[in-house]
């Protein structure tokens, strides 16, 4: 699996060939830039997204159908690798394509124009390698990314790495437990930051009634409390009110 950084690191590369179906429609539209590929130097076949206008239009289809075609509509055989990760709910494929050693390699006779399957239910977690070095990957990255910012949300993690809600929120409850980072707020104020700048976002609000916030002051030498000032002016308001009444 690639995440958003590797991906951007992939398209801005000079060292290696690139080629793309931004909008794929049909088999052929990949299998024939598969074969200028392979019948070249390789390279990697990106699919769902405009490298020169950066817009993200996805793929309908998943990693089996696209496998499948790559395995039976091209002869003879290529060597290729797929990766695929998700961003803003688009699934993005990388296909990285040899250099063919049976060239020249075509599309096979009597192939189909098969459109594009849709795969109605996006299912996140299918593309995601959850193997411990693309964990650790991800954190890293995370953990870079607080070098140069306050704080991360579980949005901003899978921005970042391109990964569901459920593996974002476990990854980030990970670095927690490991007191790496320390976890700020509830529900959907949540952030994380590094743990030790986590004193800074400390409560600070003093509860008037409360018992465990209430603040000491000092008045003539004789320490009180905030709530039992606050107290003694609504006793005093309402008694003042009961006067004016009679």
């Amino acid at each position: 699996m690639l995440s958003w950084q590797d991906f951007l690191g992939l398209i801005n590369s000079r060292d290696v060939k690139l080629s793309g179906v931004p909008r794929v429609t049909t088999s052929q539209d990949i299998t024939k830039k598969a074969v200028e590929l392979a019948n070249e130097r390789g390279g990697q076949l990106i699919l769902g997204f405009d490298r020169y206008s950066f817009q993200l239009y996805g793929c309908v289809f998943d990693a089996k159908w696209l496998d499948a075609i790559l395995a039976q509509e091209i002869t003879p055989p290529i060597n290729y690798e797929i990766m695929g990760f998700i961003r803003s709910n688009k699934r993005i494929f990388v296909v990285k394509i040899a250099e063919g050693k049976e060239k020249p390699h075509k599309i096979s006779e009597g192939s189909e124009v098969k459109p594009a399957v849709v795969v109605r239910t996006l299912k996140t977690a299918a593309l995601e390698n959850i193997s411990p070095e693309f964990v650790q990957k991800r954190q890293n990255a995370c953990l870079e990314y607080l070098k140069t910012q306050h704080e991360i949300t579980n949005m901003q993690y899978r921005d970042l790495n391109g990964v569901s809600y459920k593996t974002a929120h476990n990854e980030l409850s990970e670095l927690v437990a490991r007191k790496l980072l320390a976890q700020v707020g509830q529900g959907r104020t949540t952030k994380y930051v590094p743990v030790q700048n986590a004193e800074q976002y400390a409560p600070r609000e003093i509860s008037l009634f409360g018992d465990t916030l209430d603040a000491l002051v000092s008045i003539n030498n004789e320490t009180t409390s905030i709530t039992e000032i606050r107290r003694s002016q609504i006793v005093e308001h309402m008694d003042s009110h009961l006067t004016k009444l009679d």
